[in-house]
């Protein structure tokens, strides 16, 4: 099969500074003397000038802090010299994040964009001797459900990177499982902060399922309330961090900038916890939780339920206002091929696996999700289009 695969293979090099890119006044943010900057789209893309509006600055961290987590892996893994295989698409921050990681440090990447062909990715994985995997959850979902790995064998890998959003614990699982002894680094970011604040030591996968884990070396997370004040242990809150990885702001959008970044810490516009040993756990997006009767829910929560249907391909779970519980959640569900569901199927399922004011009050059969090129759902699309729904009073 023909297709387009990127080989990359280069001597550590120094970045263009941004006057080169684009002619662009970037004074209001503070950096007119700092030429290590590059300019992204909040959706982690490169674009062109007459997007400059959309544009973060953000100050890629090449330094020490970066080379011990990234380049040299904090158990001892190496990166130096290795070839890693990329699926995130150069237009993300994650694709761009693997890419200059491992050009810093002297190794190669081979990015295969073919994840519609996955045993074809993980026979390349093999035949191209590859020492590292870098995917986001989807991409590490369809191989798991597509390609029996049992079949090929992949002798030079060492680890594998997982980033792009929460991946379910079952799959979590099942990856460290199928790519042993390699090891799975789940990690946690956002384009604002050149793409990594934290992640899981593979040592602690098991005791700390479910964490994000720690922050990089040179950033600081906290959890927060609306005020800004931090929050004792296990306590939700809002997530904010603070290091020399994080934006100046966004270009040209003064009141958003003020937004996110408040007395030097960023809102990431998550929410989260920190145990008593100082790992955090992701409790969702703050704009998408839904509150349901009282109680405060992430639809990845649910999401991860329906997902776990053997007859599901793909799910997404939206709000639906309600005038007795204010919200319900509601399920959009993709039927894998060759396979039949009905709403009760999908709501008997859940009630195993949740309790009652979680299950999907509504499910509704969709031929496909819209994603983008990461992997992630476009919530906001989907609010649009099915969150007018009113559920009545059952």
């Amino acid at each position: 099969m023909s297709a387009l695969v990127t080989w990359i293979h280069v001597a550590p090099i120094k970045a263009l500074a941004i006057q080169e890119l684009v002619q662009v006044d970037l004074g209001p943010l503070g950096v007119e003397n700092d030429r290590r900057f590059c300019i992204v789209d909040p959706d982690g893309r490169m674009l062109n000038a007459k997007r400059v509006h959309l544009f973060v600055a953000v100050k890629p961290h090449f330094d020490d802090s970066l080379r011990r987590l990234v380049l040299d892996m904090p158990d001892g893994t190496k990166v130096e010299g290795s070839l890693d295989l990329g699926t995130a698409t150069l237009v993300t921050i994650y694709g761009r994040s693997v890419l200059q990681t491992h050009l810093f440090a002297g190794g190669s990447v081979f990015f295969d964009p073919r994840t519609a062909f996955p045993r074809i990715v993980m026979e390349t994985l093999a035949s191209e001797g590859c020492t590292g995997l870098a995917g986001v959850p989807l991409t590490f979902e369809i191989i798991r459900r597509a390609v029996d790995l049992s079949t090929l064998s992949f002798p030079r890998l060492r680890y594998l990177t997982q980033a792009g959003g929460p991946m379910s614990a079952e799959t979590i699982a099942w990856v460290r499982r199928a790519f042993h002894p390699a090891k799975l680094f789940v990690m946690y970011g956002q384009t604002e902060a050149t793409a990594r604040l934290s992640y899981l030591p593979p040592a602690r996968a098991d005791d700390k399922a479910g964490s994000i884990g720690i922050p990089i070396p040179g950033v600081e997370l906290r959890v927060v309330d609306d005020l800004g004040q931090e929050l004792p242990t296990e306590e939700e809150g809002h997530l904010v961090a603070r290091g020399e990885n994080v934006t100046r702001g966004y270009l040209d959008e003064p009141e958003e900038t003020a937004a996110i970044l408040r007395d030097g810490w960023l809102w990431t516009g998550d929410l989260a916890y920190r145990d008593a040993d100082g790992f955090f756990f992701h409790r969702g997006r703050a704009k998408e939780i839904l509150k349901i009767g009282g109680h405060r829910v992430s639809p990845v929560e649910i999401e991860q339920i329906v997902m776990r249907h053997p007859d599901v391909a793909d799910a997404a779970v939206i709000g639906l206002k309600q005038d007795l519980m204010g919200e319900v959640p509601a399920a959009l569900v993709v039927v894998r091929e060759g396979r039949r569901l009905v709403v009760a199927d999908v709501q008997r399922f859940c009630r195993e696996h949740l309790p009652a004011f979680k299950v999907p009050a509504s499910v509704i059969f969709v031929e496909a999700l819209p994603r983008n090129e990461a992997g992630k759902l476009l919530r906001t699309e989907l609010a649009a289009r099915y969150g007018g729904v009113v559920v009545e009073r059952p």
